[in-house]
């Protein structure tokens, strides 16, 4: 291969690469959009505009979506949400790995997970085992004051453990 054919198909490929990274823009244009449409759905409590471009604007109505049509489409957008997210990711890390293959850069793309929703459903679970053992103490107690639960309460006080 020469010199002009070699910076032939390195043009080539960076211009793919432009266009693979002018898919991922708009894909995060599409991602804005859809966070602010959820976001919009909620804030307007399933209000909408029944208005097309001909009403004036002193003739504004405006309806009010069920609460079932409500939860679909917050469900919809939150799916196309998280594909979104996954397919920018999957997009920004191929180009970082073509990148790196390169040499133009030394590192991949650094994605982060969430375990926000993993973190605060352990510590739900946790206040709720909580509470149940406080509500099992007070039925052992009276149970202890009627006078026959005393072993029981011992036994299962013991072997009842809840992380911290």
């Amino acid at each position: 291969m020469n010199q002009n054919e070699n910076t032939r198909n390195v043009g080539h490929l960076s211009a793919e690469r432009i266009r693979n990274l002018e898919v991922i823009e708009k894909m995060i244009v599409e991602l804005m959009d859809t966070a602010a449409e959820a976001i919009m759905g909620l804030a307007l409590d399933g209000h909408i505009s029944n208005n097309d471009e001909e009403t004036s604007k002193t003739e504004l109505t405006v309806k009010k979506r069920s609460p079932e049509e409500q939860i679909e489409i917050f469900q919809n957008l939150t799916k196309k949400f998280n594909d979104l997210i996954d397919n920018i990711q999957v997009g920004l890390r191929l180009q970082f790995r073509q990148m790196r293959n390169m040499g133009i850069t030394s590192g991949d793309i650094p994605i982060r997970t969430v375990t926000y929703g993993e973190a605060k459903e352990y510590e739900t679970w946790m206040n709720a085992a909580k509470i149940l053992r406080k509500e099992l103490e007070k039925i052992m107690d009276i149970g202890t004051a009627a006078g026959g639960l005393q072993d029981m309460k011992n036994d299962n006080m013991e072997n009842m453990e809840i992380d911290e």
